[in-house]
């Protein structure tokens, strides 16, 4: 599983991966407007390649976001 903002691989050191069966997850602990961007993941295996693409907006607020408008999810079969 490869993940990409602005088509750069992304930095694991700032970014928390994590894959529970053949569910992969990007999540970011601390959101900053730097962190707008196209968000993609990619999954390849021997059957082939398959990737998604979201756009993230960060809004300045008060409160928290809660969820992203569209979900990513990819599974290996």
């Amino acid at each position: 599983m490869t993940w990409l903002v602005d088509g750069e691989e992304v930095d694991n050191e700032y970014f928390e991966t994590e894959q529970v069966g053949n569910k992969y997850t990007l999540s970011l602990p601390q959101v900053v407007p730097e962190d707008e961007g196209e968000y993609t993941v990619i999954a390849e295996n021997q059957f082939g390649v398959v990737s998604s693409t979201a756009s993230v907006t960060v809004v300045k607020g008060t409160e928290p976001l809660c969820c992203m408008t569209k979900v990513m999810i990819c599974r290996i079969e």
